[in-house]
């Protein structure tokens, strides 16, 4: 779940962008990563990064957040951009015996296909539901173009 600090940098680059009515991503480097400086989202504290009301709670056994570093970004829920650090979620699967994770999510070519990567990597299994997840495709094909890649890789797309 995004929880980012109010005060990081990719934040305040974000929020000086011109506002054209017209979404605007431009590429950039953050302390030697690329970067795309995306519209301010998921702050911490905000609704934005609420989980949605209709989520039933009590179903939940853990929350794990991502993007509190404010030097470095965090697309995937496992490990910041330039995997130096971890979240918890990876030995929290661990300790439970999880080794196959069914994933979708919105941000189809970035947080999704990036954790996708990460899982696979660390040896899980995964099924991406195609139909549950949603592209900020920045060119048009972007998001099959994901789905191509990640199933390359070894994840199974229903």
């Amino acid at each position: 779940m995004c929880w980012r600090c109010r005060t990081g940098i990719a934040l305040t680059m974000a929020a000086s962008l011109p506002v054209s009515g017209e979404p605007v991503y431009p590429l950039g480097e953050l302390n030697g990563l690329a970067q795309i400086w995306w519209p301010d989202h998921g702050i911490q504290g905000s609704t934005d990064a609420e989980l949605h009301p209709d989520i039933d709670r009590s179903l939940i056994d853990a929350v794990f957040h991502k993007g509190q570093d404010i030097d470095v970004d965090s697309y995937s829920a496992f490990f910041d951009n330039g995997h130096c650090r971890k979240t918890e979620l990876d030995s929290w699967l661990q300790a439970r015996g999880i080794t196959h994770l069914v994933m979708l999510g919105i941000a189809t070519t970035t947080a999704l296909s990036i954790a996708v990567l990460d899982v696979l990597e660390l040896g899980y299994q995964v099924t991406v539901v195609k139909e549950g997840c949603s592209g900020v495709n920045l060119n048009p094909e972007d998001s099959e173009i994901v789905f191509a890649q990640i199933k390359a890789q070894g994840a199974v797309l229903i």
